[in-house]
């Protein structure tokens, strides 16, 4: 059971204000473990008493992406074929 959320900026330092703030809200929660990303379990190892555990996350790119990547390589391949060497 998720007993409380925490959220950060995007490549959050984690000061010792942080830490705190994590601390404060696992000990008020009761919580067992920290549930993280990958890229702060890097960050937060060996700082935190509770556990952490990490959520792994996957990114996968909606397929109009994909189409309008390949537009654009496109692009760029014809522009390259008519410059001079």
């Amino acid at each position: 059971m998720v007993a409380d959320a925490i959220s950060f900026a995007d490549h959050h330092a984690y000061p010792d204000s942080a830490i705190e703030e994590i601390e404060r809200a696992a000990a008020e929660s009761q919580a067992e473990a920290v549930l993280v990303t990958g890229k702060d379990r890097v960050k937060l190892q060996g700082r935190l008493r509770p556990p952490l555990y990490e959520l792994p996350l996957t990114a996968e790119p909606e397929p109009a992406f994909w189409a309008w990547f390949a537009e654009r390589l496109g692009e760029i391949a014809a522009r390259h074929a008519g410059a001079p060497r």
